[in-house]
């Protein structure tokens, strides 16, 4: 069974603050799926893309769905980030 973490748990994971992985998100830099406007991160994917030395951008992230339709990304602290 595959561990998701919040943005506050994968930032705890990496040691960054959350502000970095929500930016990361925003940008597009590191792996995430969104379910319903939820952002999470499977572990796997976290792992892989420190493996890979962050270079492995969200788009590429084994299929995911990311596609932002109303233009915001909902972080676990239920602070809202409008992507524009």
């Amino acid at each position: 069974m595959e561990t998701y973490l919040t943005t506050g748990g994968v930032a705890e994971y990496l040691k960054f603050s959350k502000e970095t992985i929500q930016r990361w998100v925003q940008d597009n830099e590191i792996p995430f799926c969104r379910i319903k406007r939820q952002i999470r991160f499977r572990v796997s994917d976290i792992e892989k893309w420190v493996d890979d030395n962050g270079v492995m951008k969200a788009k590429e992230n084994n299929g995911a769905e990311i596609e932002v339709t109303d233009g915001d990304f909902v972080f676990d602290d239920n602070s809202e980030v409008d992507v524009k």
